[in-house]
């Protein structure tokens, strides 16, 4: 749809990486951002089978095992959407991983934004 968006996530995602360990609210943010740029430049091509590496496979059974045991849990709805929550960062990281896939100066990127953040908590 908008394929101008695409250059942006390729500074996003390593801003998400460069705050998630010292700015929870800002990398919110930017996931949040990720995932409507991601779903405003969404194609076929993005999820195509071969782009997906066997991590966000089994990320993405795990999760559908959470959704499928949340079906017949004797466990009151507040615990069970607490767990939900944080199984849905799942989704967060299958996105990563299909955005990140063969684009080496995204991945380098990231991994510098993410050497830096931990440098900072390192000091």
């Amino acid at each position: 749809m908008f394929p101008s968006l695409v250059p942006l996530i390729g500074w996003l995602i390593p801003g998400l990486y460069l705050t998630f360990s010292t700015a929870l609210g800002l990398s919110n943010v930017f996931m949040l951002l990720i995932l409507i740029a991601f779903a405003l430049t969404f194609s076929k091509d993005a999820v195509a089978s071969e782009r997906w590496p066997l991590p966000a496979v089994w990320l993405l059974a795990l999760y559908a095992m959470v959704l499928l045991g949340m079906l017949y849990t004797p466990a009151p709805w507040e615990w069970s959407s607490l767990n939900w929550g944080k199984y849905t960062k799942f989704i967060y990281a299958i996105v990563l991983m299909l955005l990140l896939f063969k684009r080496p100066d995204w991945q380098r990127r990231s991994l510098m934004a993410f050497e830096l953040g931990m440098l900072f908590m390192l000091v």
